[in-house]
């Protein structure tokens, strides 16, 4: 299996941070570290994991004005900066806006300045985790949501879904995570079969009649 780690890096900080990780996942993985300039179509087509990471420029993914204004600071006179050898390069902001649609399975990590998130933003914060209830039917996990919903957008393609439970009395816990594929049901006699056997009641309030049927591919888990 491949894994693919891209990055876009200022001062050398996120580049290090892939090395770091690209050298976790080698264990498992045949693992290529590319800055966002080298990451093209080819080098993605067969990976089975792709981790994406940048630097945070006001509150989010850098842009030209906050990269060039990187390169500027680095420059000054007595600036103890360096910049990383591919930093000149194009910002994971235009690389996102190039791609197209990739099988693969992914993660995004970002770098800040030492604080809590809320004041100085993340680059990774694209990454979106949404609470729903659930319901099981046979091997698959069940859930409903609103067709204008991030959930319904996003409904067609890898997911990962996670399921704890603690007893605080008993001190004892549990915690399932299921990787998988996730696809809306539109076929009707499906969804009438899905609302006879899970009798699955949304508790977000308002209309969710998309059902979200997720495959599990893979299946860990952890108890205390």
């Amino acid at each position: 299996m491949r894994a693919v780690i891209v990055y876009e890096s200022m001062y050398g900080n996120t580049h290090l941070v892939a090395d770091a990780i690209g050298a976790g996942l080698g264990s498992t993985f045949d693992v290529q570290v590319v800055p966002v300039a080298q990451a093209t179509p080819e080098i993605l087509a067969d990976a089975s994991l792709v981790v994406v990471g940048g630097p945070t420029h006001i509150h989010g993914m850098s842009r030209a004005a906050t990269r060039k204004a990187a390169v500027e600071g680095a420059d000054k006179p007595g600036s103890l900066l360096e910049l990383d050898p591919d930093a000149p390069g194009p910002g994971l902001r235009e690389w996102f806006g190039s791609l197209g649609r990739y099988p693969a399975k992914a993660a995004a990590f970002d770098t800040r300045l030492h604080g809590p998130a809320a004041m100085t933003g993340q680059a990774s914060k694209g990454i979106v985790i949404v609470p729903v209830n659930f319901a099981l039917a046979g091997k698959c996990v069940v859930f409903r949501t609103a067709p204008d919903t991030l959930l319904a957008v996003y409904s067609h393609g890898q997911v990962s879904f996670q399921v704890d439970h603690v007893d605080e009395e008993l001190r004892e816990g549990w915690s399932v995570l299921v990787h998988g594929h996730a696809h809306p049901v539109t076929d009707e006699r499906d969804i009438r079969r899905l609302e006879v056997r899970t009798r699955l009641t949304p508790w977000a309030g308002g209309a969710r009649d998309v059902f979200v049927r997720i495959t599990p591919s893979q299946i860990s888990g952890r108890g205390i």
